[in-house]
């Protein structure tokens, strides 16, 4: 493939890991259940996406390749012990989980085992 060729395909497939990552959040507000089943598969094609797909592009133009994004991510700094704890009653197990998977990096899977 050429340049252009490369440049084309990079987006559309940066266009469908966004989407992926988008769908990873709406699963997050699913059932348990549901939620792992489909969060495994999820990862199977965003594997396939990344070591398939994006990965022979980057070989062959490694300036395509998005930049690392170094973001440090958010802690919480407090003395308060979980009992003492209230959340808005406008949050949602949902919302809480969405904000949790907000931090995890794409390529996180729950322990085996």
């Amino acid at each position: 493939m050429n340049r252009k060729q490369a440049v084309r395909i990079n987006e559309h497939l940066l266009d469908a890991y966004q989407a992926m990552d988008d769908a990873r959040m709406a699963i997050a507000g699913l059932g348990k259940d549901e939620r792992l089943k489909l969060e495994d598969l999820l990862q199977e094609v965003v594997a396939a996406l990344q070591q398939k797909l994006l990965a022979p592009i980057y070989d062959q133009y490694p300036d395509l390749e998005p930049p690392v994004v170094d973001e440090e991510i958010p802690t919480v700094d407090s003395r308060l012990e979980w009992s003492q704890v209230r959340l808005p009653p406008s949050l949602t197990e949902a919302d809480f989980d969405s904000i949790i998977f907000s931090l995890l990096k794409p390529q996180w899977r729950r322990p085996q085992g």
